[in-house]
């Protein structure tokens, strides 16, 4: 009789013990269910080069910065409209003066509409030079797709052909909320040492649409060296 105790005894901790460890598998098997949940998530990133790029060369110049910002499963790098020479573009077509004090742009209402149908479905525009002119005006022209959720705009300027659509988000931002703006985050990328863009034609920029500022002391360039707080800006405003 003691023995027959002693066997039943063992195989209730041997079944107690198979519970625990089914609890623990089932355990296991939920967390790693909701990870790949996580990691499966879809999210499409934008990005527009400056004058003279191209969409290819710009991914491989922003290639370390991007592969920070891991909550971007893939990017788009469209060419610019305007072709300057083989395998370089603009948005706009070239003048004697510089964009940011021209007022009128060609082929920027052409460059607006790519742009528009581009981001369609994105959650982040990432814009240089051109490029991050470029997003002014989807914001001045309230072309913003309703799924853009952050930009990043570096070296970007006043974007004077749609001037009166940034001074009405002025008065958005400034005054009563009347109206209903498609707005995004945004980041302004603004260096003193930028002789390409002045750092004062940026800051008007920012000044209408709004938005985080980083600086950096590198010049008209995409600071490689902010790359982790960008990287975290994006994975913070992105969602």
């Amino acid at each position: 009789f003691p023995r027959q105790q002693k066997e039943l005894s063992m195989r209730t901790r041997s079944a107690s013990a198979r519970t625990r460890v089914s609890r623990s598998n089932a355990n296991v098997s939920s967390t790693t269910r909701r990870k790949r949940h996580v990691n499966t998530t879809s999210m499409l990133g934008v990005a527009f080069h400056g004058k003279g790029g191209s969409g290819k060369g710009f991914e491989s110049n922003i290639k370390e910065l991007t592969s920070e910002i891991d909550t971007i499963t893939s990017w788009r790098y469209p060419d610019g409209t305007s072709v300057l020479d083989e395998g370089c573009y603009a948005w706009w077509e070239p003048s004697e003066m510089r964009s940011f004090e021209s007022d009128v742009w060609v082929g920027a209402d052409k460059a607006i509409d790519v742009a528009c149908e581009a981001a369609d479905g994105a959650s982040v525009l990432f814009g240089f030079s051109q490029g991050a002119m470029l997003i002014g005006c989807l914001l001045a022209e309230k072309r913003m797709p309703e799924s853009v959720k952050a930009c990043v705009l570096v070296g970007g300027a006043w974007c004077r052909p749609y001037s009166n659509g940034l001074g009405e988000l002025v008065q958005w931002r400034l005054g009563p909320k009347s109206k209903t703006y498609q707005s995004p985050k945004l980041l302004h990328i603004i260096s003193a040492q930028d002789r390409v863009n002045p750092p004062s034609s940026a800051m008007m920029l920012q000044a209408a649409v709004g938005g985080d500022i980083v600086y950096h002391t590198g010049g008209h360039v995409v600071p490689l060296d902010k790359k982790d707080a960008i990287a975290a800006w994006v994975r913070q405003n992105a969602e």
